[in-house]
């Protein structure tokens, strides 16, 4: 196999595609020239060139009402906002706590980074908050999660442990209304 055969069977490749094929290549035809297979590494010198990224595409106006209809709750119009208007993940979206909001001066703090509050964060905060005073009167949970207090949308949550000398499987599962119920 020579340079130019690498080149030609590159050449039909872009993207993804062609950056794997040619660190694939480059490793196996490495690992040849250093065992002694091959006196010369034909994919040696050729460039994997800048990874070209897809351009990002605008929600179509459809998928955004479908996405706002979704949001029945205060907390999931919360976690909504946080992500279409603030652009803060999932991770992020799960470790903000009260700490990071200051609605007096109107400002918020995602993943350290300080942004003003828009007027829609701040009504649907102060929504959120005013339905977690009511569900929740006397918690001393600093947190702005909406799942961790249980009125977000729930997932399937399943964990298993191993418990007794024996060897017995106990598996907890989560109900909907959020109780552990214990099954062997």
């Amino acid at each position: 196999m020579t340079r130019d055969d690498v080149l030609t069977y590159l050449k039909a490749l872009h993207g993804r595609p062609r950056h794997s094929q040619l660190v694939a290549l480059r490793s196996l035809f490495s690992w040849a020239k250093r065992n002694g297979l091959i006196f010369r590494n034909p994919t040696s010198r050729i460039k994997v060139g800048p990874y070209e990224y897809a351009v990002l595409q605008p929600l179509v106006p459809e998928q955004v009402d479908q996405a706002v209809a979704a949001a029945t709750t205060p907390a999931t119009r919360l976690i909504l906002a946080f992500a279409a208007v603030h652009a803060a993940r999932v991770a992020q979206i799960g470790t903000l706590m009260l700490d990071d909001v200051d609605v007096g001066n109107r400002r918020l703090s995602i993943a350290g980074r300080v942004r003003p509050l828009d007027d829609l964060t701040l009504k649907l905060l102060l929504d959120w908050l005013a339905h977690r005073r009511t569900r929740w009167p006397n918690t001393a949970n600093r947190t702005t999660r909406p799942a961790a207090t249980g009125s977000a949308p729930r997932c399937a949550a399943r964990s298993q442990r191993w418990s007794g000398g024996e060897g017995e499987r106990a598996v907890t599962a989560v109900s909907s209304r959020g109780r552990s119920e214990q099954t062997m």
